[in-house]
């Protein structure tokens, strides 16, 4: 639901078609634009040439706060051929979603020229709602973007029990396509609401969750207790810096044929629900926390 795009600087050299483009990218339209090259807001800026000074200020003044619109990492870049060319090697070599250039010069279907985009253009268009089964695979593939372009994960089921296979399924698999190829992270935390004794969660944990994640991945699980008037344990999501997914129906494993909606967060609904599940919220009290270290090679 998180797709990577290549943007060619030249394509939105000039106020109107940056406004246009730059206002469909960021998490919440399911949409981030490639560090192709590192610094691309430079490479924008460079491209102005035929921009007045008020046209290239307003454009100055949008990139500097886009920052969660691009991705973290950088792709290799060979400054000696032409941005296409550079941008139709990486997609060989690892597929964006799409490249928007300003014209399609070797006519590849993959590269969208940006004057003829639409909202439902192939390939350009992200639905923000899903529909699928509650299986470890699929839950997982919902988030796989998110994982890809973040350092930190919050993974927040008020209901989650480590004695329960249909939880240790999903969480494992959520972990191993987090860490596929390598990538670490900075935080990886579960919060949920406290239902049992710190020795019992803290057992279940170790003796049957430890083994199912990869080897070396630490996760912390923080257990809440809510706050009279206050906000409500209930909604689950997987959140990072960048964005966040709801789970409608959780994000444990359902009976064979179940399924759940899954839906991005607004900008500002992912605000709201990543401050609430930080060490320092008001939201709710802090009960306990249970950090383990997965063993699986």
């Amino acid at each position: 639901m998180l797709y990577e795009f290549a943007v060619a600087p030249d394509a939105v050299s000039r106020w109107e078609p940056f406004r246009y483009l730059t206002e469909k990218f960021g998490a919440e339209h399911g949409r981030l634009i490639s560090r192709l090259p590192k610094r691309w807001e430079d490479a924008v800026l460079s491209a102005c040439t035929d921009c007045g000074p008020v046209e290239k200020l307003r454009i100055t003044e949008r990139l500097a706060h886009m920052k969660a619109r691009l991705t973290r990492l950088a792709r290799p870049y060979d400054h000696g051929h032409t941005w296409l060319k550079n941008a139709e090697d990486e997609y060989s070599r690892k597929p964006f979603r799409a490249i928007i250039a300003a014209k399609n010069l070797n006519r590849k279907d993959f590269v969208l020229e940006i004057a003829e985009l639409e909202e439902n253009t192939n390939c350009w268009y992200v639905p923000r709602e899903l529909c699928v089964p509650r299986t470890s695979n699929d839950m997982a593939n919902c988030v796989k973007g998110l994982f890809a372009h973040s350092n930190e994960i919050l993974f927040v089921d008020p209901h989650f029990a480590p004695e329960h296979e249909r939880y240790r399924a999903t969480l494992s698999m959520f972990l191993r396509v987090a860490h596929s190829n390598g990538k670490s992270f900075r935080r990886i935390e579960y919060h949920l609401k406290k239902t049992s004794t710190f020795d019992f969660f803290s057992q279940e944990c170790n003796t049957k969750l430890s083994h199912r994640l990869p080897q070396g991945v630490e996760i912390t699980f923080i257990r809440w207790k809510e706050l009279a008037c206050s906000e409500e344990l209930h909604p689950r999501y997987v959140l990072s810096e960048l964005g966040g997914v709801r789970f409608e129906r959780g994000l444990d494993c359902g009976e064979p044929k179940q399924t759940t909606d899954v839906s991005l967060l607004s900008e500002a609904l992912h605000k709201s629900r990543w401050d609430n599940y930080q060490k320092q919220t008001a939201a709710f009290a802090f009960e306990d926390e249970v950090s383990i270290t997965g063993t699986m090679p």
